[in-house]
């Protein structure tokens, strides 16, 4: 009985070792978009800018080491909205463009927070993005936010964390590549409302 105890309690601070070694986030966006024509061709700039108030992203556990970001993040989502609008049949491309549809995105949050319960751990992740459809002659902005909750026994490790941020990255970004208003107004197929 006394291995088994020794054991378990082992087990328990090994694998709670990873909560106080910080982490850098790897954000790789998978986003399923359904291919078609929409866009006929319309050249459309893309500018994505990253508003949020701090660079790191949370922490592995409630008293644990920091979740970083290296990476340039507005650069991660500028190239999944390029390829992502690329598929709806539109020329996009990086940065605004005299004279063109602007698609202008704010990254405003992408966070990773935990908190601590009786007998378990709650991590809650949130991404949520502010589009602008500007230069057309019918504005358009939307907000888009994904978050999940799950509660955990022990920490989870930097794979598990990393899958539950591109998670709700590559929801928010699919939630404003599958906007039909958005797509009708950089291809401007959208009337003004009168």
């Amino acid at each position: 009985m006394k291995i088994f105890v020794f054991a378990a309690a082992a087990t328990a601070v090994i694998l709670s070792g990873c909560a106080y070694t910080s982490m850098d986030a790897k954000i790789q966006p998978d986003v399923f978009v359904q291919e078609s024509q929409i866009g006929r061709q319309q050249t459309v700039g893309v500018v994505v800018v990253d508003e949020r108030p701090t660079q790191d992203v949370g922490r592995r556990s409630a008293v644990g080491a920091k979740i970083k970001l290296k990476e340039d993040i507005a650069a991660i989502y500028q190239a999944a909205l390029i390829d992502g609008l690329k598929r709806k049949g539109f020329d996009a491309q990086p940065g605004a463009i005299d004279g063109k549809p602007t698609l202008k995105v704010e990254v405003r949050s992408l966070a990773y927070d935990v908190s601590a319960g009786w007998w378990t751990g709650g991590i809650e992740t949130d991404s949520t993005i502010k589009a602008y459809a500007q230069s057309v002659s019918v504005p358009y902005e939307q907000v888009y936010r994904s978050n999940n909750e799950d509660r955990t026994v022990i920490v989870p490790d930097a794979k598990s964390n990393n899958k539950k941020l591109n998670a709700v990255v590559s929801d928010t970004l699919q939630q404003l590549l599958n906007d039909q208003k958005l797509l009708e107004t950089l291809a401007g197929q959208r009337a003004a409302q009168s």
